[in-house]
């Protein structure tokens, strides 16, 4: 699943570039060099992420999705319930939000464990 990824990632660079996405067209190549260096410079590291220990793991298969995703869909959690919002201004309490963020959104999906809601 790691080589899927990274030979993924190859084939779309050329699109980064005809669709003008420059970031991506600068940043994923640099990437891809970086986790093919890992054989030789963390092969531990490499032999995780062939097993498929470099996502976030779900209960649904080909439902994985990488870290830096799960991350952002952590923040867009906070967001939506108002958290980030009033804060942006402040550097300290912009600080302390994120040192906090993944915990906020781990305990309010268990408050949504809890309170199962069903469709009927």
């Amino acid at each position: 699943m790691w080589l899927l990824h990274l030979s993924s990632l190859e084939k779309l660079c050329s699109l980064f570039f005809s669709q003008n996405r420059l970031k991506y067209a600068h940043y994923v190549p640099e990437y891809i060099a970086k986790m093919q260096e890992l054989e030789k410079t963390a092969p531990s590291v490499w032999q995780e992420f062939m097993q498929g220990n470099f996502c976030v793991k779900s209960s649904l298969a080909f439902t994985s999705i990488v870290v830096d995703h799960a991350i952002e869909h952590v923040n867009r959690s906070i967001k939506v319930m108002g958290g980030i919002c009033s804060i942006t201004q402040k550097p300290g309490a912009l600080t302390r939000f994120f040192l906090t963020a993944p915990e906020l959104a781990c305990l309010s999906k268990e408050a949504e464990d809890l309170a199962v809601v069903t469709e009927q």
